[in-house]
């Protein structure tokens, strides 16, 4: 929608955008995600695992398979804000998370569905079923104190 005023030397422009967003090779990992179980992908060749997970092994070209690990992980590091989470409404004060998941190779990146003050690095974390809006299956990511 564009309105101009004669004589003003500004427009007012107001641009919406809406598709469907495809999730491919990663549903699994999303729909895992949606019910709080990890799905990595695991190297059938040397037996290297992936959370979030790769489609083809970086060391040896295989394709990967599905592999369901503990969803237990341990903070490497944290940070906190008060934003407002990407295509959503929920604005609020949010802790984010990069979390080295046990039995894997790498890290993943999520939020804390509270905002707990205590988390620090060496923190043992859980992986858990989402809660609240999520403006993109990204965002399902979400971790509790081991434990609570």
């Amino acid at each position: 929608t564009l309105k101009r005023q004669t004589g003003n030397t500004a427009s007012e422009m107001q641009l919406s955008l809406r598709y469907q967003h495809g999730t491919g090779y990663l549903a699994p990992y999303f729909d895992g995600l949606l019910e709080g179980k990890a799905l990595a992908s695991r190297c059938p060749g040397c037996g290297k695992t992936w959370f979030p997970p790769k489609a083809v092994c970086p060391d040896d070209r295989m394709q990967t398979v599905w592999s369901e690990i503990s969803g237990d992980g341990v903070v490497v590091s944290t940070t906190s804000v008060r934003t407002r989470l990407p295509f959503t409404e929920a604005a609020g004060d949010y802790r984010f998370v990069v979390v080295a998941m046990d039995e894997t190779e790498n890290a993943v990146f999520g939020r804390m569905q509270t905002g707990d003050a205590n988390i620090a690095a060496g923190t043992r974390v859980r992986l858990v079923a989402p809660i609240g809006e999520l403006g993109h299956p990204a965002q399902a990511v979400q971790f509790k104190i081991q434990g609570e």
